[in-house]
């Protein structure tokens, strides 16, 4: 990880990303600590971005939202998830999708990376 890479906050990572989702070529990382979805709060959120597999990805407040597929065996299902902005630790694009991905790191927090959050942390976010 470079300087560069810390200098940006979550919320132009999360720009950058939004502006990067029009083009169906581009894949992104997310991870944060949780996500909420039904009122649920669940931990880690690893989720995979790209025009074909999230749709109405938007920033709100402190908060990213996006509707993603949860099971995959159901595709009709769509779920509308809310990452805490404070809690993602890393975002980084996908340069070479497949076994060997090359990734472009637009965000990595190693401070939030560290600081895993207890269980109220992410119930107050």
């Amino acid at each position: 990880m470079t300087d560069a890479i810390r200098s940006l906050d979550a919320y132009a990572a999360l720009r950058e990303l939004l502006i990067g989702l029009g083009d169906p070529t581009n894949h992104y990382l997310l991870k944060a600590h949780c996500y909420e979805h039904d009122g649920r709060v669940w931990y880690l959120a690893i989720v995979q971005l790209n025009k074909g597999s999230v749709w109405d990805p938007m920033i709100e407040g402190d908060h990213f939202l996006v509707d993603v597929l949860l099971n995959r065996l159901q595709p009709d299902c769509r779920s509308r998830i809310s990452i805490p902005c404070d809690q993602v630790w890393q975002i980084a694009q996908v340069l070479s999708p497949g076994q060997r991905s090359q990734l472009k790191y637009l965000y990595h927090n190693q401070i939030v990376f560290d600081n895993y959050p207890l269980a109220s942390a992410c119930l107050e976010a």
